[in-house]
C-alpha cells in the first residue's frame, strides 16, 4: 500500500504496531480508486470531515443541491448586451462566445460594437487585443460613437505578449494582473480579439480539442465564471464547403461555447466611402433564446445585418446592427427567372461551366437550393444567353450574352 502522511494527530497507517483499527479509521489506499475514504482520510490535507448537510465541505465532485431549479430562484439565461436596432439582444452574461469568419467580414467591428453599447450603458469591457494596437481599437471606438471619457473610464485594454501560465502548469504575473483586473472592475463584457494568436502565445496547438480545452479553461471560462459576456474572435478556414460551423483548428471551439456562436459573411465590403454590409448568422445557440429571432431558411438563421456607412466626402461612420427583414434569409428559388440570373452571372465571371457546376450554385445564405430549379433555368438560358459545347462526356455552357431578372429583352419568366 502506497504511504501517505500521518494525519494531524491520527494513526500511521502503515505502522505494523498501531493497535487494531475501528471503522471509521481502517486503512485506506488514496490510490484505490474503488476505495470508499474513512473521515480520518479527509484529514490527510488537515480536512475536517464534511456533516451530511455541510455542503460547502464538500468537493465539486458532491452532488449539488437541486432544489433551487423549483423555488422559482433559478432564472434561464437571456441575452442582455449587443442589442440590434429593434432591442432584442444577442449575448449572455456568464457564457461564452464566437465571432467567427473571414478576414475583413466584419467580426472586429461588430465586436466593437458591443463594446460601445457596454461602455456607454455604464459597463466596464475587459479588451484582451493579440492582433491589433491601443490606437487601432480606439480609433474605431471613437468612430461608432464613444466619449474619450468613457474609454478611458470604462474600457480596459490590453495587449498580451507573455502567457497566463506555463506548459508546466506554473502561473504567470500575467495570471494574477487578470485576476486583480476581474477583482477591481465589474467586467460585463470581455473581447479576445485573436484566438489562434492567443493560444500559440502559450504554446498550445490550435487544431487540438485537447489543447484547445486548456485554453478555454485558462482564459474564456475563467473570464465567463466571474459573470461576463466573452466574446472570442475567430478566423475560418477559406473553404466554404468544409468549414463546417466552426473556426479553424479544434472542433471544441464550436463544443466549448456555453452561449452562442456567429458567423459572418459580408455582402459588401468595407471601407471608407463604402456602405459595408456583413450578415451575421446564429450556427449555435445553447441556451436557446436567438433563434425565435432570427430569419431562417435551408438550416441557416440570419439574425442580423451589420451596417458600416461611411460618408464619400467626410468619411464620418455611421454603424448599426439591424435585424433582419422578414424574408432575408430566403432566396427566392420559385420561379426559374432568379436562378437564370444567377447563372448568368456565374457564367460571366467563372464561365465555361459545367452542367455540374452550374447544379452546384447556392444562394446568398450559403444552402443549395433546388437543384430541378436550376436545371430548369439553365435550359431555359440555352441559345439566347447560354451556348452548349460538348467536349468529351462533358458539356461546357459559354456566355453568350447577360441575363437580367428585371430586364425587358426576354419572355421567360
Amino acid at each position: 500500500m502506497t504511504a501517505v502522511d500521518d494525519p494531524p494527530g491520527g494513526f500511521d497507517f502503515d505502522d505494523e504496531d498501531a493497535p487494531p483499527h475501528t471503522d471509521e479509521d481502517a486503512p485506506w489506499d488514496p490510490t484505490d480508486v474503488f476505495a470508499l475514504p474513512p473521515p480520518a482520510a479527509y484529514k490527510l490535507n488537515g480536512h475536517n470531515p464534511p456533516t451530511a448537510d455541510d455542503t460547502d465541505g464538500r468537493s465539486s465532485w458532491w452532488p449539488v443541491d437541486l432544489s433551487g431549479l423549483f423555488d422559482g430562484s433559478v432564472v434561464l439565461p437571456e441575452p442582455e448586451l449587443f442589442a440590434r436596432n429593434d432591442g432584442q439582444a444577442l449575448l449572455y452574461p456568464g457564457k461564452c462566445h464566437s465571432f467567427n469568419g473571414e478576414s475583413e467580414s466584419g467580426k472586429s467591428w461588430a465586436a466593437l460594437l458591443a463594446c460601445v453599447q457596454a461602455i456607454r450603458a455604464g459597463g466596464h469591457v475587459l479588451y484582451l487585443d493579440f492582433e491589433d494596437t491601443a490606437s487601432t481599437v480606439v480609433t474605431r471606438l471613437l468612430a461608432l460613437g464613444a466619449k474619450p471619457e468613457e474609454v478611458v473610464g470604462r474600457f480596459h485594454y490590453a495587449s498580451p505578449s507573455e502567457p497566463l501560465q506555463y506548459r508546466n502548469g506554473k502561473v504567470t504575473v500575467g495570471h494574477l494582473d487578470l485576476g486583480a483586473t476581474l477583482e477591481t472592475h465589474p467586467i460585463t463584457l470581455a473581447v479576445i480579439d485573436g484566438v489562434t494568436e492567443a493560444m500559440t502565445l502559450h504554446g498550445l496547438a490550435t487544431n487540438d480539442n485537447d489543447e484547445y480545452a486548456k485554453f478555454h479553461a485558462m482564459l474564456p471560462r475563467r473570464l465567463s465564471r466571474a459573470g461576463t459576456a466573452v466574446v472570442n474572435i475567430d478566423h475560418v478556414t477559406k473553404d466554404k464547403e468544409t468549414r463546417g460551423r466552426y473556426a479553424i483548428g479544434a472542433q471544441h471551439k464550436l463544443a466549448g461555447m456555453d452561449g452562442a456562436v456567429f458567423s459572418f459573411e459580408v455582402v459588401s465590403p468595407f471601407g471608407l466611402g463604402l456602405h459595408g454590409i456583413a450578415k451575421m448568422y446564429v450556427n449555435k445557440d445553447r441556451p436557446g433564446q436567438l433563434r425565435t429571432h432570427a430569419e431562417s431558411n435551408g438550416g441557416r438563421h440570419l439574425i442580423a445585418e451589420l451596417h458600416l456607412r461611411s460618408d464619400p466626402a467626410t468619411h464620418a461612420l455611421a454603424a448599426s446592427i439591424d435585424a433582419p427583414a422578414a424574408g432575408a434569409g430566403i432566396a427566392s428559388d420559385t420561379t426559374p427567372t432568379w436562378w437564370m440570373e444567377q447563372i448568368s452571372r456565374a457564367v460571366e465571371a467563372d464561365g465555361p461551366l459545367t452542367s455540374r457546376q452550374i447544379e452546384e450554385l447556392r444562394k446568398p445564405d450559403g444552402s443549395a437550393g433546388s437543384t430541378p430549379a436550376k436545371r430548369k433555368a439553365r435550359d431555359l438560358l440555352n441559345g439566347a444567353y447560354l451556348r452548349p459545347e460538348r467536349q468529351g462526356q462533358t458539356i461546357y455552357y459559354h456566355h453568350v450574352k447577360p441575363y437580367r431578372e428585371a430586364s425587358e429583352d426576354h419572355e421567360d419568366s
